[in-house]
């Protein structure tokens, strides 16, 4: 059940919609109050039901990113398009969310080399399908593509075509629309923090080195 009210045997039903006030259905739960969402999603109107998946695969504060290892995408074999996400660390279980199938494709990542999740990139493939690209970063050094997670949206384009954290902040979830009935990935966003640890930020250091260098004066 997604919500139960008592109305007036004489309201119509313009009134009902007009008057409701929907809100987001999260799983497995809802997103932190200090992360922010890249880009804002959009709630289904009272008619529809598209849960939004919470993967928030960095811990607490990114806790978890220095230990990231391995992701997982799981693929519908009918749709071709992405149902689940695992992330492996080097100190405990992978996490899934979403599900599992037979199909699947994966990619290595260093994170206790200082490899992070630093964007994603959308190309368009077909008619109602794109190509989620996503990228990492070690320490100053340039967006490197790691897979590509198929994706049948409905009613969404995403803009821009690339997506990073704000200045001063990291990646350390996804979210995603769920399809009704299936749970295929419609969407995929980004969870952004600042993380309240000594971690570098990284791109506020190298514009500052860069800013150093152009101006001649001694980085020392």
């Amino acid at each position: 059940m997604v919500g139960l009210g008592v109305i007036k045997p004489n309201v119509m039903a313009t009134e009902i919609e007009d008057a409701l006030d929907p809100q987001p259905v999260w799983t497995p739960s809802h997103p932190r109050k200090d992360v922010i969402l890249l880009p804002q999603l959009q709630v289904s109107p009272p008619w529809a039901f598209n849960p939004f998946l919470n993967m928030e695969f960095g811990g607490l504060h990114g806790e978890r990113l220095a230990h990231l290892v391995k992701i997982t995408a799981y693929i519908n074999e009918d749709s071709s398009t992405a149902i689940g996400l695992s992330f492996y660390f080097d100190h405990k279980k992978a996490i899934l969310f979403g599900n599992k199938s037979k199909k699947w494709i994966s990619t290595p990542v260093d994170g206790p080399g200082d490899e992070r999740i630093s964007g994603i990139k959308f190309e368009k493939q077909e008619e109602h399908a794109l190509s989620v690209q996503v990228c990492t970063r070690i320490r100053f050094g340039p967006l490197l593509p790691k897979m590509d997670i198929p994706l049948r949206p409905k009613n969404w384009v995403p803009e821009p075509n690339t997506l990073e954290p704000p200045d001063g902040q990291y990646i350390t979830g996804f979210t995603a629309i769920l399809a009704a009935h299936t749970y295929d990935f419609q969407s995929l966003g980004l969870q952004c923090e600042q993380l309240k640890s000594p971690l570098v930020d990284l791109k506020a250091s190298l514009k500052e080195v860069k800013k150093i260098y152009l101006s001649g004066s001694d980085p020392n």
